[in-house]
């Protein structure tokens, strides 16, 4: 059962993480958690996500140490799914695309 489950999970998250694998997903179905460990982010997600406030930017890589969820199954009416991230690391530079403005030089606009 639990297979079934990893696999569905890395099917739904195939756009969002790189290469998830079934090592990576710790599962207890019945406790109703799982932890995803060692996540790397696809770039593309993270910069369709950035590019909506900061556009001058663009992600070129990001990583998470873990992302654990907690569904409490017995409540789930009253008390909320908990998501928390571990450590993340993201390498965001200036993007090619949208030029900073230079002082001293007119803007474009």
């Amino acid at each position: 059962m639990s297979a079934v489950i990893v696999h569905r999970i890395r099917r739904e998250l195939k756009e969002v993480i790189k290469g998830l694998s079934d090592e990576q997903v710790d599962l207890n179905i019945l406790g109703g958690s799982a932890v995803l460990r060692d996540i790397e982010f696809s770039e593309h997600f993270c910069n369709v996500l950035l590019r909506a406030s900061m556009p001058a930017f663009q992600v070129q890589s990001a990583k998470c140490s873990y992302i654990r969820i907690q569904v409490p199954w017995t409540r789930l009416g009253t008390e909320p799914i908990l998501v928390q991230l571990g450590t993340v690391v993201a390498v965001v530079e200036e993007s090619e695309t949208v030029k900073a403005p230079v002082l001293g030089q007119p803007s474009n606009t």
